[in-house]
Protein backbone atom coordinates (compact mmCIF):
# COMPACT_ATOMS: atom_id res chain seq x y z
CA UNK A 1 0.00 0.00 0.00
CA UNK A 2 2.93 2.28 0.73
CA UNK A 3 4.48 1.32 -2.51
CA UNK A 4 1.28 2.80 -4.37
CA UNK A 5 1.36 5.72 -2.62
CA UNK A 6 4.87 6.84 -3.03
CA UNK A 7 4.61 5.69 -7.20
CA UNK A 8 1.33 7.88 -7.25
CA UNK A 9 3.28 10.59 -5.53
CA UNK A 10 6.08 10.40 -7.27
CA UNK A 11 3.90 10.48 -10.98
CA UNK A 12 2.35 13.90 -9.54
CA UNK A 13 6.07 15.15 -8.80
CA UNK A 14 6.98 14.37 -12.03
CA UNK A 15 4.17 16.11 -13.68
CA UNK A 16 4.29 19.00 -11.87
CA UNK A 17 7.86 19.44 -13.02
CA UNK A 18 7.11 18.70 -16.31
CA UNK A 19 4.12 21.17 -16.27
CA UNK A 20 6.66 23.54 -14.93
CA UNK A 21 9.28 23.06 -17.05
CA UNK A 22 6.84 23.60 -20.51
CA UNK A 23 5.94 27.11 -18.81
CA UNK A 24 9.78 28.04 -18.29
CA UNK A 25 10.24 26.56 -21.99
CA UNK A 26 7.43 28.98 -23.12
CA UNK A 27 8.62 31.68 -21.16
CA UNK A 28 12.22 31.20 -22.42
CA UNK A 29 11.38 31.23 -25.70
CA UNK A 30 9.92 34.45 -25.45
CA UNK A 31 12.06 36.06 -23.86
CA UNK A 32 14.60 35.09 -26.56
CA UNK A 33 11.97 36.02 -29.53
CA UNK A 34 12.03 39.62 -27.75
CA UNK A 35 15.93 39.70 -28.05
CA UNK A 36 15.65 38.76 -31.54
CA UNK A 37 13.32 41.29 -32.70
CA UNK A 38 15.43 44.28 -30.66
CA UNK A 39 18.44 43.10 -32.43
CA UNK A 40 16.76 43.22 -36.14
CA UNK A 41 15.36 46.95 -35.45
CA UNK A 42 18.45 48.05 -34.07
CA UNK A 43 20.18 46.86 -37.20
CA UNK A 44 17.60 48.24 -39.70
CA UNK A 45 18.43 51.64 -37.41
CA UNK A 46 21.84 51.50 -37.85
CA UNK A 47 21.54 50.44 -41.43
CA UNK A 48 19.08 53.67 -42.09
CA UNK A 49 21.65 56.33 -40.37
CA UNK A 50 24.61 55.22 -40.87
CA UNK A 51 26.67 57.69 -43.52
CA UNK A 52 27.28 56.31 -46.66
CA UNK A 53 31.05 56.50 -47.25
CA UNK A 54 32.80 55.82 -49.83
CA UNK A 55 34.54 52.49 -50.18
CA UNK A 56 38.13 51.69 -49.84
CA UNK A 57 39.61 53.23 -52.70
CA UNK A 58 37.36 56.02 -53.97
CA UNK A 59 37.62 59.49 -53.77
CA UNK A 60 34.96 61.06 -51.48
CA UNK A 61 32.69 63.40 -53.68
CA UNK A 62 34.49 67.16 -53.56
CA UNK A 63 31.68 69.71 -52.18
CA UNK A 64 32.88 73.28 -54.14
CA UNK A 65 33.49 75.74 -51.86
CA UNK A 66 31.35 79.13 -52.09
CA UNK A 67 33.81 81.70 -52.52
CA UNK A 68 32.31 85.28 -51.90
CA UNK A 69 34.61 88.17 -53.14
CA UNK A 70 32.66 90.73 -50.41
CA UNK A 71 28.87 90.73 -48.79
CA UNK A 72 27.42 93.10 -50.37
CA UNK A 73 25.11 92.59 -53.34
CA UNK A 74 25.94 91.76 -56.50
CA UNK A 75 24.91 94.42 -59.51
CA UNK A 76 22.35 93.71 -61.56
CA UNK A 77 22.85 93.66 -65.00
CA UNK A 78 21.14 97.35 -66.22
CA UNK A 79 19.60 97.06 -70.35
CA UNK A 80 21.62 99.42 -72.75
CA UNK A 81 18.57 101.92 -73.36
CA UNK A 82 19.39 104.79 -75.55
CA UNK A 83 18.99 108.04 -74.50
CA UNK A 84 18.93 110.18 -77.04
CA UNK A 85 20.10 109.44 -80.92
CA UNK A 86 19.02 111.20 -84.30
CA UNK A 87 16.95 107.75 -85.30
CA UNK A 88 15.55 107.60 -82.14
CA UNK A 89 14.09 110.77 -81.95
CA UNK A 90 12.80 110.55 -85.51
CA UNK A 91 11.05 107.36 -84.86
CA UNK A 92 9.80 108.67 -81.27
CA UNK A 93 8.74 112.24 -81.67
CA UNK A 94 5.22 113.73 -82.70
CA UNK A 95 4.28 116.17 -85.07
CA UNK A 96 1.38 118.20 -84.00
CA UNK A 97 0.11 120.85 -86.80
CA UNK A 98 -1.56 123.39 -86.30
CA UNK A 99 -4.86 124.76 -88.58
CA UNK A 100 -3.00 125.98 -92.10
CA UNK A 101 -5.33 128.32 -94.22
CA UNK A 102 -6.29 127.78 -97.68
CA UNK A 103 -6.74 130.91 -99.67
CA UNK A 104 -8.07 130.48 -103.25
CA UNK A 105 -7.90 133.05 -106.26
CA UNK A 106 -10.74 133.02 -108.57
CA UNK A 107 -12.74 129.83 -107.36
CA UNK A 108 -14.02 128.63 -104.55
CA UNK A 109 -13.10 125.92 -102.08
CA UNK A 110 -16.05 124.19 -100.27
CA UNK A 111 -16.55 120.87 -98.17
CA UNK A 112 -19.32 119.97 -99.64
CA UNK A 113 -21.06 119.38 -103.16
CA UNK A 114 -23.50 121.88 -102.03
CA UNK A 115 -20.98 124.52 -102.22
CA UNK A 116 -22.77 125.65 -98.71
CA UNK A 117 -19.79 125.12 -96.09
CA UNK A 118 -16.41 126.82 -97.37
CA UNK A 119 -13.17 125.67 -96.86
CA UNK A 120 -11.39 128.36 -94.91
CA UNK A 121 -8.53 125.86 -93.24
CA UNK A 122 -7.41 122.53 -92.88
CA UNK A 123 -6.50 121.07 -89.67
CA UNK A 124 -4.11 118.20 -90.47
CA UNK A 125 -4.19 117.14 -86.79
CA UNK A 126 -1.96 114.79 -85.12
CA UNK A 127 0.91 113.11 -87.29
CA UNK A 128 3.72 111.24 -86.90
CA UNK A 129 7.07 110.52 -88.65
CA UNK A 130 5.84 108.71 -92.52
CA UNK A 131 2.48 109.67 -91.81
CA UNK A 132 0.27 110.89 -94.66
CA UNK A 133 -3.24 112.46 -94.40
CA UNK A 134 -5.68 113.74 -97.17
CA UNK A 135 -8.82 115.82 -97.19
CA UNK A 136 -11.07 116.10 -100.30
CA UNK A 137 -12.63 119.45 -101.31
CA UNK A 138 -15.00 120.97 -103.98
CA UNK A 139 -13.26 123.91 -106.23
CA UNK A 140 -15.56 125.62 -107.90
CA UNK A 141 -15.58 128.13 -110.69
CA UNK A 142 -16.86 131.45 -109.76
CA UNK A 143 -15.76 132.82 -112.81
CA UNK A 144 -17.28 133.36 -116.64
CA UNK A 145 -15.03 131.45 -118.27
CA UNK A 146 -13.45 128.34 -118.24
CA UNK A 147 -10.07 127.92 -116.06
CA UNK A 148 -7.16 126.17 -114.90
CA UNK A 149 -5.79 125.44 -111.36
CA UNK A 150 -2.35 125.14 -109.80
CA UNK A 151 -1.20 124.98 -106.18
CA UNK A 152 1.24 126.51 -104.14
CA UNK A 153 2.12 126.73 -100.31
CA UNK A 154 3.99 129.77 -98.33
CA UNK A 155 4.43 131.27 -95.02
CA UNK A 156 6.18 127.84 -93.79
CA UNK A 157 5.78 128.41 -89.79
CA UNK A 158 9.12 127.19 -88.64
CA UNK A 159 10.64 127.61 -92.12
CA UNK A 160 12.55 123.94 -91.39
CA UNK A 161 8.90 122.30 -91.49
CA UNK A 162 8.96 122.98 -95.26
CA UNK A 163 11.57 120.30 -95.67
CA UNK A 164 9.78 117.45 -93.78
CA UNK A 165 6.47 118.40 -94.89
CA UNK A 166 4.84 117.82 -98.73
CA UNK A 167 1.92 119.09 -100.00
CA UNK A 168 0.66 117.44 -103.07
CA UNK A 169 -2.73 116.53 -104.85
CA UNK A 170 -4.89 114.51 -107.33
CA UNK A 171 -5.12 117.13 -109.58
CA UNK A 172 -4.25 116.39 -113.75
CA UNK A 173 -4.65 119.58 -115.17
CA UNK A 174 -8.36 119.65 -116.68
CA UNK A 175 -10.45 122.31 -117.48
CA UNK A 176 -13.20 123.65 -114.96
CA UNK A 177 -15.79 125.50 -116.91
CA UNK A 178 -17.64 128.35 -115.57
CA UNK A 179 -19.97 127.65 -112.67
CA UNK A 180 -19.01 123.93 -112.64
CA UNK A 181 -16.80 122.11 -109.87
CA UNK A 182 -14.32 120.00 -109.06
CA UNK A 183 -13.35 117.70 -105.99
CA UNK A 184 -9.89 117.13 -105.40
CA UNK A 185 -7.72 115.36 -102.97
CA UNK A 186 -5.16 117.32 -100.97
CA UNK A 187 -2.29 115.17 -99.24
CA UNK A 188 0.10 115.94 -96.47
CA UNK A 189 3.06 114.00 -96.41
CA UNK A 190 5.43 113.66 -93.37
CA UNK A 191 9.19 112.66 -93.93
CA UNK A 192 10.02 109.57 -91.72
CA UNK A 193 13.00 111.22 -90.91
CA UNK A 194 11.64 114.51 -89.17
CA UNK A 195 13.36 115.79 -86.29
CA UNK A 196 12.92 119.04 -84.45
CA UNK A 197 9.79 120.41 -85.72
CA UNK A 198 7.04 119.90 -82.78
CA UNK A 199 4.22 122.32 -84.36
CA UNK A 200 3.90 124.16 -88.04
CA UNK A 201 1.81 125.57 -89.75
CA UNK A 202 1.52 126.90 -93.67
CA UNK A 203 -0.74 128.67 -96.20
CA UNK A 204 -1.85 126.59 -99.28
CA UNK A 205 -2.53 128.57 -102.75
CA UNK A 206 -5.43 127.62 -105.53
CA UNK A 207 -5.24 129.86 -108.30
CA UNK A 208 -7.73 129.64 -111.29
CA UNK A 209 -6.65 130.71 -114.79
CA UNK A 210 -8.62 131.19 -117.85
Amino acid sequence: MEKKLSLKKLTETIRSLATNRGRMVILIGAIVAVVLLCVILSGLLLIQFTPNYPASGENPPQVAPISQTNSTVPSQVVPNYQTSSTNSTSSTSRTISNVGSLKTIGIGAYWDENLTNRVNGINWGTLEPGDQKSFSINLHNEGNSAVTLSESTSNWNPSAAATYLTLSWDYNGQTIEADKNLQVTLTLSVSANITGITNFSFDIIVVGTG
